[in-house]
């Protein structure tokens, strides 16, 4: 029973010792390597000086203190009137679905394109489904529009950065 002991401590003294100096070893290298001395390093700059501005002198008018010229406001600068990063035109698809062939459609050898219009809300729901052309069958305009209902999501339009109601023309071929 002593015996096992004294090996057990003997082996947790030499596990101990071999990772200390696992740890000790690198540490050391990396103390030795490193040098106190500053290096200069010389790097090519290129620039090119495009225009030079003299300094204006500031005028400054009689009567005129420095705090009242520190309080005088300043104009805002005009932004431009031009669009936004991520502006649309008019609303956009963003998902869409697959769109049934009727039963009777297809029994019948019914064949047409459908053309819609959909008004989209500045959330990007559908307000308005309007038949534009139709496709002569009104099971194929029907299908057409339900599938839109179902499956279709819109991103509004978007105007300087502020979503806004829009319409979208969409159309589909059933063949």
């Amino acid at each position: 029973m002593i015996d096992e002991k004294k090996r057990r401590w003997v082996s947790v003294l030499v596990t101990v010792v071999s990772h200390l100096l696992i740890l000790m070893i690198p540490l050391q290298l990396s103390q030795n390597t490193r040098s106190h001395e500053k290096k200069e390093f010389n790097v090519a700059v290129n620039f090119v000086i495009k225009e030079i501005q003299p300094i204006v002198p500031v005028e400054i008018k009689k009567g005129v203190t420095a705090r009242k010229m520190k309080t005088q406001k300043i104009k805002p600068v005009a932004r431009k009137k031009g669009p936004m990063p991520g502006d649309r035109s008019r609303p956009v698809v963003a998902r869409s679905g697959a769109i049934p062939y009727p039963k009777i459609a297809i029994n019948n050898a019914w064949k047409g394109t459908v053309k819609v219009k959909v008004t989209i809300d500045s959330r990007g729901n559908i307000t308005m489904i309007k038949v534009v052309k139709s496709s002569g069958y009104e099971s194929l305009d029907q299908i057409f529009i339900s599938s839109i209902k179902k499956n279709y999501q819109f991103k509004p339009k978007r105007v300087r950065g502020k979503n806004k109601a829009g319409t979208i023309l969409l159309s589909h071929r059933f063949k």
